[in-house]
Formats: structure tokens, C-alpha cells, sequence
């Protein structure tokens, strides 16, 4: 008897790390709102897509102002209920946000060995 049957499947992880611009060029001509309904739409269809072969992980870094954030850790998309509305300002510190990104990246405990590759999606104008 194979010890297959009694396992439980369980879907790897796909980690989705988005980049966020929130700086103060971003709040012209309608750019922040459309950044904010680009990531809502995404954090849905990701919700839909998420199966028993893959369960879709999404974090959220942005970066406006003086310093990048971590906005949202990595969370099953499945268990976003929503996110408070981004706001543009300040400065465009993106290599923060990379060195944020670097770290999540790197680190073994949030991203393990059976999870498939990350993807990385940067959002600006």
C-alpha cells in the first residue's frame, strides 16, 4: 500500500512581490487611482485562479515619499479582503523598495525551496 494515498495535497506556494510607485508625480492625471484598481483587479483575478496545484501568494511594497514600505506581507490571495487605497507623495525611493524586495526574496522561511520561482511585477509611470 503506498503511503500516497493517506497524504494530504497540499498546492505550492506561487509568491507574487508587486512593486508599488506612490510617489508625488504619481497623483497627476489620474495615475494613483489607476494604480489602485490595476492591484485590486490583480489581487482578484489572482483569488480566481488560485488552485489545488498552485496557491497564489501576493505582497505588496511600495515606495513614495521618503522611504519604501512594506504595505502588505506575503499573504494567500485568497485571505486579502481588501487594501486601504494607496496614496501618491514624495519622493521615488525605489532602490529601497528593491532592497525590501531583496529581502523577501532571500529569505527561506517566506519563499521555501518547494514554492515555485517568484515573480516580481513593478508598478510606475
Amino acid at each position: 500500500m503506498s503511503l500516497k494515498k493517506f497524504a494530504v495535497a497540499k498546492a505550492r506556494a506561487l509568491p507574487v512581490l508587486i512593486l508599488a510607485d506612490t510617489s508625488g508625480s504619481m497623483s497627476a492625471n489620474g495615475k494613483i487611482s489607476t494604480l489602485n484598481e490595476a492591484i485590486q483587479d490583480m489581487v482578484s483575478t489572482f483569488k480566481q485562479e488560485s488552485a489545488r496545484q498552485a496557491e497564489i501568494q501576493v505582497g505588496l511594497i511600495t515606495f513614495g515619499g521618503d522611504a519604501a514600505e512594506m504595505h502588505l506581507p506575503l499573504a494567500k490571495s485568497t485571505e486579502i479582503e481588501s487594501m486601504k487605497p494607496l496614496e501618491a507623495s514624495g519622493r521615488t525611493p525605489m532602490g529601497h523598495a528593491f532592497e525590501l524586495a531583496t529581502n523577501v526574496l532571500e529569505d527561506k522561511e517566506l519563499i521555501t525551496s518547494r514554492d515555485y520561482r517568484p515573480v516580481l511585477i513593478l508598478l510606475s509611470e
